[in-house]
């Protein structure tokens, strides 16, 4: 006697694969996403170790910038001055007019504003650097945000990484979207309310 399935059996094993799969794919788009925050996390840490040997090297001032970075119009400050305390090559124009980069200048949840200006990240102190001459601001601005150890100098262009994360008390709570690098070195997920500026 031949044993084989019925059409039944097949359709209900076709649906139970089928709902398997709809719930493994929430799960391992959430890991991916997850792997993708670590890894931007990592790359504002080695900005962070790369301003502080910076800093080590030049009277504790924090580097020089007055324009968003973008490899378009050749705008690489502060990139130049960290970059000669990091082993990966700078953002560079390709031949089609785009942005050849990587990490650490690259997040990789970033498809769009990276590979357009050569880096996912916001250089903050940029805010206060463009209104005064570099002779006084460099130090002055440097003095005023070391103020607080925990002011944000890079971040995020964008929300990228959106989602949820315990808290101190083990409590899920929401993120902004985006990862910060605070002047303590510190990497964080964000969270709302981190300020670019030190506290009064």
């Amino acid at each position: 006697m031949k044993h084989a399935f019925t059409l039944i059996e097949l359709l209900v094993s076709i649906a139970v694969i089928a709902v398997l799969i709809g719930l493994a794919l929430p799960a391992i788009g959430r890991a991916r996403e997850s792997a993708r925050r670590t890894s931007c996390l990592s790359n504002l840490r080695s900005l962070g170790q790369a301003i502080a040997m910076y800093r080590g090297s030049n009277d504790d001032l924090l580097p020089w910038a007055v324009r968003p970075i973008d490899v378009q119009f050749d705008d690489l400050d502060p990139l130049r001055a960290l970059g000669d305390h990091l082993d990966a090559p700078l953002p560079a124009r390709d031949a089609g007019g785009g942005a050849r980069t990587g990490a650490p200048w690259l997040c990789p949840s970033d498809s769009t504003i990276g590979a357009e200006h050569g880096c996912s990240y916001y250089y903050s102190p940029i805010d206060l650097m463009t209104f005064f001459p570099r002779a006084f601001a460099q130090r002055a601005i440097t003095f005023y945000l070391s103020r607080d150890p925990t002011v944000v100098i890079f971040l995020d262009l964008g929300a990228w990484h959106p989602g949820l994360q315990h808290d101190e008390r083990g409590q899920r709570v929401p993120l902004t979207g985006t990862n910060v690098l605070r002047l303590d070195g510190g990497a964080e997920a964000g969270r709302p309310g981190l300020s670019i500026n030190p506290r009064r």
